[in-house]
């Protein structure tokens, strides 16, 4: 059910052109990895993990503007919370 939440089109820079996905975005599931450790209080792994991922993404080009609502932070932070609450965190 939640693969079909990402079943969105994006940009591939390389192609030039929309190519259909059946995943979340590398950087979507980073940002759900990075909200389950705040709420499971793994404050120092999330620092050292995200201080690393800022690093990786300057080497990127910016988002096209579409995709903040492809992978809102409401829904990712909604998808951890039920993740989390399902295994008993």
């Amino acid at each position: 059910m939640i693969t079909n939440l990402f079943r969105i089109l994006v940009y591939d820079h390389h192609l030039g052109k929309r190519l259909p996905v059946g995943h979340a975005a590398d950087e979507a599931r980073m940002r759900i990895l990075l909200h389950g450790l705040q709420n499971t209080k793994f404050y120092k792994e999330l620092d050292s993990i995200a201080s690393e991922w800022k690093k990786l993404k300057e080497f990127w080009s910016e988002p096209l503007p579409e995709y903040q609502y492809a992978y809102p932070d409401g829904l990712l932070k909604g998808i951890t919370e039920i993740f989390l609450k399902d295994r008993n965190y």
